[in-house]
């Protein structure tokens, strides 16, 4: 039992960690993020010069990635697969209680099929 259980335990995370991982490697595919290589700072950087330059390249770089996403038009499988489902569920809930309503109004005020 210990065993099945360790086992279950370890496909569970093994599948989560490859989950993660293709999330983040898509993630750097299309440019939503990519990782920056730690750096370490040995002098302080200067005031207010250096801020205004660093805010412009920043300011372009970020509009080239908004029409970089633009262009390749985000789709996600799974997220409309899941908008697809949430649909169906809510409209069978609904169409559900409905019906379920109308059975307690027929049965309260006496209507019935005789």
């Amino acid at each position: 039992m210990k065993k099945i259980l360790l086992l279950s335990m370890t496909m569970v995370l093994l599948l989560l960690a490859g989950a993660l991982f293709g999330v983040q490697q898509m993630s750097e595919i299309l440019g939503i993020s990519e990782p920056e290589p730690i750096t370490i700072l040995k002098q302080k950087p200067q005031k207010e010069v250096a801020h205004k330059q660093e805010k412009e390249p920043v300011i372009e770089e970020l509009k080239a990635k908004q029409q970089k996403a633009n262009e390749v038009e985000r789709f996600n499988f799974f997220s409309e697969l899941g908008k697809k489902l949430g649909e169906a569920l809510h409209q069978l809930s609904r169409a559900g209680l409905s019906q379920l309503l109308t059975l307690f109004h027929d049965v309260l005020n006496g209507a019935s099929d005789r």
